[in-house]
């Protein structure tokens, strides 16, 4: 049973990542076709309703709003002041969507990357040069047989791969909801 438990979590994984691509700048976008028996009106209508009214109204703003397709940029909170600024382009052909996050990036600043591109050893250079210009080279030395200063870095590393991870979850969770909300939508006839 564990076994079965296992290998579903590793395929719904594979399954969640799957839409989350790298290009070759190394830089995360998401990308997903999502076959549908609505009309393109009624998907079109659908995402435009979401973003008005599911994601925040002041956190979308639609850029471009034609019939085969809508451009809008907003962001998606990940942890305190981290935020992910997307661009999402939605475009509508007969039984299918197409739902494209494309640049994503931390704060509108940085792409999202897989890789933080850190170099651990330049790192520790600057923060020596850090303490030598405080006057407090001794204690950079103190902290350094001590392995603090490896210690500080490494917990840097692993609270960006913790955003990187949740900024993944987030990305996911917008895209999953756009879909649910899309497949429950029901154009609002005569009331």
């Amino acid at each position: 049973m564990r076994k079965i438990a296992f290998l579903l979590i590793i395929l719904m994984t594979g399954i969640i990542n799957a839409q989350l691509k790298v290009n070759e700048n190394g830089s995360v976008y998401y990308e997903e076709v999502v076959e549908t028996k609505k009309s393109i009106s009624e998907v079109h209508d659908a995402i435009e309703q979401f973003l008005a009214t599911n994601s925040g109204n002041s956190n979308y703003t639609i850029k471009i709003n034609e019939d085969d397709k809508i451009l809008s940029k907003g962001n998606i909170n990940v942890i305190g002041p981290n935020k992910l600024e997307v661009v999402l382009n939605t475009e509508f052909k007969p039984g299918r969507y197409r739902i494209l996050m494309d640049p994503i990036s931390w704060n509108g600043k940085f792409p999202l990357a897989p890789e933080m591109n850190f170099d651990k050893g330049k790192a520790k250079e600057e923060m020596k040069q850090m303490y030598i210009n405080k006057g407090m080279e001794k204690t950079y030395n103190k902290k350094d047989e001590k392995g603090e200063i490896d210690s500080d870095i490494q917990e840097f590393v692993d609270m960006q791969t913790m955003l990187y991870d949740k900024a993944k979850e987030k990305l996911n969770s917008f895209a999953t909801s756009l879909k649910e909300y899309v497949s429950n939508y029901k154009k609002d006839s005569d009331w």
